[in-house]
């Protein structure tokens, strides 16, 4: 659309450029003088105004015409001329709405301050308040979050600068304790490493100074200690005792810190492999018994082949047991023999089910099982066996033997003490062939007594005749001298 420029002068003599055109949208101009406002509003072709001198932005939405400040002070009420161009179809409704966020704004501050405003061009207007709705937010609040953040970061970093920094770090301590023999050596080697970070103090400084430093160099030469005890085939007490430690307090710590557990097992393992390596290098130099040593490792460790109990196939069982595939199927389903769930078999379960398999079908003895009877059948039998062995003999009444073995010990009692002051006075002042006469004599008369049967037993009478029978067998023959007696 073709644009005009006008140049005129307003009260003050100072030229003043006119730019009138046309627009899509409803646009507003404003002007306000020294002692009232004058407005002109267009709903579809809006005003233009361009004032000379110096222009300020109002949050992207009106501009405001300062001139200059001796005309404005000195004029008064024309301080401002505002040179439009009428157009039809005048919507004051809809201009209003339109230019209701920085129109009417700048018109008002201009008002009140006294000094002269004009609108900016609607179009540049409407299409920064659209952009702003469709941000979801103003130009004008943008600049304080960035201010604010821009104020926490400052803060942040203040703080980060004045926490105090190590002159080393702590891993560099830690591993120079566990490297270094002596704390001469450590010192001799952080020279090199102060040399090389610019630090101009010593290790000794330096860890009088810093607490963190000081506890990474104790933890340092704690695990150089523990590699080396490890090393020399102490076990864990004795470790505890020369690293002053409480009983149990390093095999918790290897349990629960996986830096100490792995120096303690990398030493124990190095130090099993150089004994082995020495076994091996005198049984090359062929020491007899570094030799027998290395063989008997050797044999230990040749893979065999090997199976698990618990676990056997079918093929194997059978194989164990001799039987037939179709058998142990048939155990399984008819007997409950036991199978795990993948269709192997478990041989200590399967030896302890045929077990009872065998005691079921065949006895403990190997023989039938004999019939089960009824109880009160079985205990009719047993007392009719009881008395048929009554009446053979075979069968006696306990308490009845009982008082005739008590009968006949009290009897041989009284006997062996019966007569011995008479045998000591015909012992008297007899040689030793007539004392042994007199002996034979009277142990002769003890046993005869011996044998015979107490009343209390009861035998019968041909039991009894018998038993005297051979109880005079046991008698000696004259002139043998008691020889075979009993």
């Amino acid at each position: 659309m073709a644009k005009r420029k006008k140049t005129t002068k307003n009260s003050d003599n100072k030229p003043e450029t006119q730019v009138s055109g046309r627009s899509a949208k409803r646009g507003k101009t404003a002007a306000s003088g020294g002692a009232g406002k004058t407005a002109c509003k267009g709903s579809k072709r809006t005003q233009r105004v361009v004032k000379s001198g110096p222009k300020k932005a109002d949050g992207g939405r009106s501009v405001k015409s300062a001139g200059s400040s001796k005309s404005q002070s000195s004029s008064g009420g024309d301080r401002g001329v505002v040179v439009a161009e009428q157009v039809a179809d005048i919507s004051s409704a809809g201009a209003g709405d339109h230019l209701r966020g920085g129109t009417k704004k700048a018109a008002g501050k201009s008002s009140r301050s006294g000094k002269a405003a004009a609108a900016k061009p609607a179009s540049k207007s409407g299409s920064k308040t659209k952009a702003s709705k469709r941000k979801g937010k103003s130009g004008s609040s943008a600049a304080p979050a960035k201010a604010s953040t821009r104020g926490k970061s400052k803060k942040s970093v203040k703080k980060k600068v004045s926490k105090k920094k190590l002159p080393v770090a702590v891993a560099v301590i830690r591993d120079l304790a566990f490297h270094s023999d002596s704390f001469t050596d450590a010192a001799s080697k952080f020279v090199e490493l102060a040399a090389k970070r610019r630090c101009k103090r010593d290790l000794q400084a330096i860890l009088d100074e810093h607490q963190d430093l000081q506890d990474a160099w104790q933890r340092g030469r704690l695990l150089k200690n523990i590699g080396e005890l490890a090393a020399t085939g102490v076990n864990i007490g004795e470790a505890e005792h020369h690293l002053k430690l409480a009983t149990g307090e390093l095999k918790a710590m290897m349990a629960e810190q996986s830096e100490v557990a792995d120096i303690w097992n990398q030493s124990r393992l190095k130090l099993t492999i150089d004994l082995k390596q020495a076994v091996v290098a005198n049984a090359l130099q062929g020491k007899v018994g570094a030799l027998k040593q290395v063989e008997t490792l050797l044999r230990r460790e040749i893979a065999r082949p090997s199976a698990d109990f618990h676990s056997l196939s079918i093929a194997d069982m059978c194989e164990i047991l001799g039987i037939t595939r179709q058998t142990l199927h048939d155990w399984y389903k008819e007997r409950g023999c036991p199978r795990n769930s993948d269709g192997s078999y478990d041989l200590c379960q399967f030896f302890e089910w045929y077990e009872r398999h065998i005691i079921e079908t065949r006895g403990t003895a190997g023989k039938s099982a004999a019939p089960k009877l009824d109880p009160l059948k079985a205990a009719k039998a047993q007392k009719m066996e009881k008395e048929l062995a009554e009446l053979e003999g075979r069968l006696l009444d306990r308490q009845q033997v009982v008082m005739g073995l008590m009968a006949r010990h009290q009897k041989f009692v009284n006997e062996s003490g019966r007569g011995l002051h008479d045998l000591a006075m015909r012992c008297h002042k007899r040689d030793s062939e007539d004392i042994l006469k007199l002996l034979n004599e009277h142990m002769t008369d003890l046993r005869q007594k011996m044998c015979e049967v107490p009343a209390e037993m009861r035998l019968p009478s041909d039991a009894e005749n018998k038993l005297i029978e051979v109880m005079s067998m046991l008698a000696p023959a004259e002139g043998d001298g008691g020889k075979g007696q009993v």
